[in-house]
């Protein structure tokens, strides 16, 4: 077993390759943590974060096959989960890092109704810090979802 990590910008496939990839998994998703909130700030989404990490602790102590669709762009975002990971299993963590084509990611974001100017693609991507193994992954896959 292990705790599987899929993250990547918004729009950007992470829902498709979860049920595609792991079905019988429980799903912690930070966009669930999120949408109830009436506006977002800094407190709002540091809050989301624990919340989101809260319920995968949960999850993994009641031993289920869990896995957390987040963000994580940044390194310092992912700190939090790989120790809350650890304090409850040595399972090896996997990760999967969504980048789609440019004409993928502009049509997941027409679908779910994210800008899709170039500025905000580059904004997102330019962003993105890949894992690595030093952060306490024990496999670190990139995947470009097409259309």
């Amino acid at each position: 077993m292990a705790v599987n990590i899929v993250m990547g910008p918004p729009c950007s496939g992470k829902s498709t390759f979860i049920k595609n990839t792991f079905p019988d998994s429980k799903v912690i998703d930070l966009f669930d943590f999120q949408k109830d909130k009436s506006f977002v700030t800094v407190e709002s989404v540091m809050e989301s974060y624990i919340e989101t990490k809260d319920a995968l602790v949960a999850a993994l102590k009641e031993n289920k096959n869990v896995v957390l669709e987040h963000t994580l762009l940044r390194a310092i975002r992912r700190e939090m989960y790989v120790k809350a990971i650890r304090e409850v299993t040595d399972e090896p963590i996997n990760i999967y890092v969504l980048i789609p084509e440019k004409a993928t990611f502009i049509e997941f974001s027409k679908q779910r109704k994210c800008p899709t100017d170039d500025r905000y693609f580059m904004d997102l991507f330019g962003t993105l810090e890949i894992p690595t193994q030093e952060e306490g992954f024990a496999n670190v896959y990139v995947i470009m979802p097409r259309i």
